[in-house]
């Protein structure tokens, strides 16, 4: 066919009235195929350009993608840095504070504890003296005489002065008496308020007790004149 369109004319018959028929003519159009202008479906959906485009358009989306993973992953990394550092901080406030909280509770152990054994070291030198004490008690009822040696020396620091008098319990004068017989420098007399242990020198330079009392009372300040004394 030389000419795009090809018009063919049918007559159709139309049944107006019964028995009579009015013809009408229907035209008919054929396109040439070689002369269509629209693309068909087909081609549109296979269109070269349009894929190309839409070839671009899906590496351009691609390559945002992948920008966007590695801007998270450098966002995450920075995240987990920071967080390392504020735990490392964090980590290092605390052990910091639970050292100066062990070096007070040390300390105060430390001066707890020098003030308990100061305190006990007291209690046990008191302890001590008044197991001595009881001890030397008895000792004196069994030997009056146990204190001898001390009034002895007591004498011989004030030799040559007569006029000294022995003051000892009343119980224990006679056994006195007769350790001095014979000695002008000393004169033994009896004390009514006088224990056992008890024993009181006087002469012209002074008076002094020679007691048991009395010694274990210098003894126990000699004790704690130590104890304040010694190193901490």
């Amino acid at each position: 066919m030389h000419s795009e369109h090809v018009e063919v004319k049918m007559r159709m018959g139309v049944m107006n009235t019964p028995g009579e028929l009015r013809g009408e003519v229907t035209p008919l159009i054929f396109q040439s195929a070689s002369r269509r202008s629209v693309p068909t479906e087909a081609e549109a959906l296979f269109n070269p350009t349009r894929a190309e485009e839409q070839a671009e358009i899906v590496d351009g989306l691609r390559g945002q993608v992948k920008a966007l993973q590695t801007k998270v992953e450098l966002v995450r990394a920075e995240a987990r840095t920071e967080g390392r550092t504020e735990a490392n901080a964090s980590f290092a406030a605390s052990l910091e504070q639970e050292r100066a909280s062990i070096a007070v509770a040390c300390a105060r152990f430390a001066a707890d504890r020098e003030r308990y054994f100061t305190e006990v070291e007291g209690e046990v030198v008191r302890l001590a003296l008044a197991i001595a004490a009881r001890v030397l008690h008895r000792e004196a009822r069994m030997d009056p005489l146990l204190l001898a040696a001390s009034v002895r020396v007591a004498l011989e620091k004030i030799a040559g002065q007569p006029g000294a008098i022995l003051r000892v319990p009343a119980q224990s004068e006679t056994a006195w008496r007769s350790l001095f017989t014979g000695n002008a420098t000393v004169e033994v007399v009896a004390g009514e308020d006088l224990q056992d242990g008890d024993l009181v020198l006087e002469s012209p330079v002074g008076r002094v007790e020679l007691g048991i009392p009395v010694q274990l009372e210098e003894i126990e300040k000699g004790f704690f004149d130590l104890l304040q004394k010694r190193p901490s």
